[in-house]
């Protein structure tokens, strides 16, 4: 692409934009607007013509359809002055609703005309001719469901969850003898995972929409059996093998509380386990006290 074109697909770009009115609020509905604006441009069609487009035919034909259907969706004629609906979130199509159709090509199917001919069907350099008779009616559909809950907190804060509990574990466990370090990855995944399994009550159970959860679900469970597969192996396996100590011991006290019959409490020292004890002879050192 040349120079001349970048800046031409700019200059077009922040035109449509500058005229958009509402339908700024809907990017992708205004890119799909572009492309199909870029395309008649480019075409023989348009330069072939000797006059120039009616004035005022990109928001007769493009902005004021699109405009109407939002506006009708949140007000109502009352003596003859609009007035704002009273209906809840799960009747109306709003912007997520109208941006949500241009995510697919499913969804730039369903634009159909007043004649019911889908748009793609048209050839590209056709379609920004044909926006005054699209059924834009027909075309969207609601997709998003608002839904409130505490779950929200996990959904849209799952990194900042991940930030302070995994780095919580770390340093915990790095003064803790009965906590693994190794777990503070799969602390992580487990706390990305519940945010997913959340995430699954908040959208439509339709294939478009759960793929990608279900693919990062699947992801998640492989790095969740990666990083605790050796702790699980040290905790279980190893302990129950014969001859083995258990590594994740309890170190107790030096001395415990013990109250005898007579209801006085004293402290007296109790036997270290002797598994314990073997262990930390493995692993501590012994420090030799100076003279």
């Amino acid at each position: 692409m040349s120079q001349y074109d970048r800046m031409r697909q700019i200059a077009l770009y922040l035109l449509c934009w500058g005229e958009a009115a509402q339908v700024r609020f809907v990017p992708e509905c205004l890119c799909f607007i572009f492309k199909c604006a870029d395309d008649y441009y480019r075409s023989l069609e348009c330069q072939s013509r000797v006059d120039p487009v009616p004035e005022g035919l990109y928001l007769r034909s493009v902005i004021k359809p699109l405009y109407q259907f939002i506006r009708d969706q949140g007000y109502e004629v009352v003596d003859c002055e609009f007035a704002r609906c009273e209906k809840d979130h799960d009747t109306i199509i709003g912007y997520d609703d109208v941006n949500q159709l241009f995510w697919y090509a499913e969804g730039i199917a369903r634009i159909v005309l007043t004649n019911k001919t889908r748009l793609v069907d048209l050839a590209p350099a056709q379609r920004f001719m044909r926006f005054d008779r699209i059924d834009w009616n027909r075309a969207f559909f609601k997709t998003y469901y608002k839904k409130c809950s505490f779950g929200h907190l996990l959904v849209n804060f799952n990194r900042i969850w991940v930030i302070h509990v995994a780095m919580w574990w770390f340093y915990t466990a790095y003064n803790s003898p009965i906590i693994y370090n190794a777990l503070g990855g799969a602390v992580a995944t487990t706390i990305m995972i519940c945010a997913t399994l959340a995430e699954f009550s908040y959208i439509s159970t339709t294939w478009n929409n759960t793929s990608h959860l279900t693919r990062r679900l699947l992801f998640l469970f492989i790095t969740l059996a990666l990083t605790a597969r050796l702790t699980v192996y040290i905790a279980i396996a190893e302990t129950n093998s014969p001859g083995r100590h258990p590594p994740l011991c309890r170190i107790a006290d030096s001395t415990h509380v013990q109250q005898p019959s007579c209801g006085q409490v004293t402290e007296v020292p109790c036997e270290p386990d002797i598994y314990c004890e073997a262990y930390l002879e493995e692993v501590l050192p012994r420090k030799e006290l100076p003279d």
